[in-house]
Parts: structure tokens; sequence; C-alpha cells
């Protein structure tokens, strides 16, 4: 195994997935920010949510999640962590 991974083309590909790994992590991370912002204040100056909001609030929470379990599998599957 040791001998692939040293191969050059290997490399640039790990190289390239480090890359591509930042910019998602960095993307999901001002995404979830946003909405926790926007339903932080939400909730601050009304109090309540409706149904709708709840379940979308719910639905970011799972997207958020799928998000991390996607880059852990990647950073796994490249041995990048």
């Amino acid at each position: 195994m040791k001998i692939i991974d040293d191969l050059p083309f290997i490399k640039n590909i790990k190289k390239q997935y480090q890359q591509v790994l930042k910019q998602l992590n960095v993307y999901f991370f001002i995404q979830s920010f946003i909405y926790f912002i926007m339903f932080y204040f939400y909730n601050f100056f009304f109090f309540q949510l409706t149904y709708q909001q709840y379940f979308s609030l719910q639905y970011f929470k799972v997207l958020k999640n799928i998000n991390f379990i996607f880059l852990n599998y990647i950073q796994e599957a490249l041995h990048l962590h």
C-alpha cells in the first residue's frame, strides 16, 4: 500500500482532494452558520416557529449531518485525517 501511496499521480490526486475538502468544509461551515443565524434571530424576535419552519430547521440539521458524514467518508478513504 505504501508503494502505491508514493506514486506521483496518487500524491497529486490526494493533494487535489485535500484542497477540495478544505473548500467543502468552509462552504458547509458558512452554510450552517448562515442557517443558524437566520433561525436564531427568527426565534429571538418572533418567539415561535411555524411547523413548516421547524421542519426546515430539522431538514438543515439532517443536511449538515449528511455533509459531515460524506466528508468523513472521503477523509477515511484517503487517510487524510
